[in-house]
């Protein structure tokens, strides 16, 4: 649907293809305005370039010291005397989108992962019929039938809904700002207009969102074991960072960034306030990654400053093992968690080792995101930490925290009953018989009314 729309993979590219594009349309413009532009240098012995226009009436003499520099005078020329500067461009919401996404790459200063979120969005919410209708004639009641028909289709939420909207924003913003259109519809399409529908769909379950305390323990097992077999290197990577995630809840883009800079053994704390982030090269060209000093939740802050997280002795006897491995191997690495050369391991090979592991164990859970869930409901709650506290310690809202991140234990009910019997035998709270007090509501007999 996009390959001629250009989508792009490399920022200086998408740049590039930016000007040359602007080029092109005010070449267009000018051409179908006045006429002809001599392409070739022909004024003060031919090292300049000259024009005489007549249009509307008003005659000028345009000079300039290039032919795009020419264009580019005249077209400001012609443009302001006419009122309506879209009638020979593209105006498709496709080329609208095109030229609005390039501008946005190279007027702001975010990572070539946002950028190219965009164009992800795009192909994934962005119908053939929809992108090739003029941006101009597009309503706002076209535009919320649209994205009814989208959310009903694919049933989204509030947050995918948001994504859908972001496409649509870049482009209307675009076309609003450089007068292509008189009024933005793109305001009045609201998610609480369409996605109220599926807002009371149930929760996921604490079974397909956090592992068991059995679960955890049977994956530190298999950790253990993969560090005594060959095929596994000598510097199991992989398992000292599941290792890592388990007893802090770090991102796994944070995991790949830690350094040991970062561990302030006198304090008793981990300063996490980096991550590893994936640079979007051309096609066929292999990636490469790099360091932010900031987190996923502090990257519209002027000032990130990270967050702590503090080192409990199991932690603590956990980075003093995986400095001692280093050490014996005679690796030498800025980074905590690295591969047998010191360089960081890669966030996809991270998640897809992680994946595979969890899946050869039989667990449908197989995200580092679960072990966040884990710590905080499992670990950080029964420990007494205030939603406060563990909001900080994980790097999210408070809101965040209540709402998606605080599980009931997977327990049995059978499991709940022991966990409060234990609770109210050591507050003298049952009976000494606790037993024979207990009815079989299943068998007793009912005594009908009066």
């Amino acid at each position: 649907m996009l390959a001629d729309c250009g989508m792009i993979t490399d920022i200086d590219t998408a740049i590039s293809q930016y000007e040359e594009l602007e080029k092109r349309q005010r070449e267009k413009y000018v051409i179908q305005k006045i006429g002809s532009v001599s392409k070739e240098p022909n004024y003060k012995n031919k090292t300049l370039y000259r024009k005489r226009v007549t249009y509307q009436d008003i005659y000028k003499e345009i000079t300039a010291e290039s032919y795009d520099k020419l264009i580019q005078k005249i077209f400001d020329f012609v443009s302001a005397l006419d009122d309506d500067k879209t009638q020979f461009m593209d105006t498709s919401f496709r080329a609208i989108y095109k030229i609005a996404h390039m501008n946005y790459v190279k007027t702001t200063n975010r990572s070539s992962q946002t950028y190219a979120s965009y164009d992800n969005y795009y192909k994934r919410f962005i119908s053939e019929d929809f992108e090739k209708t003029d941006i101009r004639t597009m309503t706002v009641d076209y535009l919320k039938a649209y994205a009814k028909e989208l959310v009903t289709r694919l049933k989204l939420d509030k947050k995918t809904f948001n994504k859908f909207k972001s496409v649509l924003n870049m482009a209307f913003n675009y076309a609003y700002e450089y007068e292509i259109i008189k009024r933005n519809p793109a305001p009045f399409v609201k998610a609480t207009d369409f996605v109220v529908a599926y807002a009371n769909r149930s929760m996921p379950t604490t079974e397909t969102k956090i592992f068991t305390i059995a679960e955890l323990e049977k994956i530190k097992t298999e950790i253990r074991k993969r560090m005594t077999q060959k095929k596994y290197g000598a510097f199991y990577a992989l398992g000292y960072a599941i290792l890592l995630s388990i007893l802090t809840g770090m991102r796994a883009a944070e995991i790949c960034a830690l350094k040991w800079s970062d561990i302030q053994l006198y304090k008793q704390r981990i300063w996490i306030h980096s991550q590893q982030l994936k640079e979007i090269t051309p096609k066929g060209q292999p990636n490469t990654f790099y360091d932010v000093p900031w987190t996923k939740n502090e990257k519209r802050m002027d000032k990130p400053t990270g967050r702590y997280f503090p080192i409990s002795y199991e932690l603590n006897a956990l980075l003093n093992e995986i400095s001692e491995k280093q050490r014996k191997l005679g690796i030498d690495s800025m980074y905590v968690i690295c591969d047998e050369t010191g360089d960081s391991i890669k966030t996809p090979a991270y998640e897809t080792g992680l994946r595979r592991l969890c899946q050869s164990l039989g667990f449908e859970i197989t995200n580092n995101h679960a072990f966040r869930m884990t710590l905080n409901s499992l670990v950080l709650i029964p420990a007494g930490f205030t939603v406060t506290e563990r909001a900080a310690m994980l790097g999210h809202s408070v809101q965040t925290n209540l709402m998606y991140y605080s599980f009931d234990p997977r327990d049995s009910e059978l499991e709940k009953a022991d966990r409060l019997n234990t609770y109210l035998e050591g507050k003298n709270l049952v009976p000494t018989s606790p037993q024979s007090n207990i009815v079989d509501i299943r068998t007793k007999k009912i005594p009908q009314a009066l």
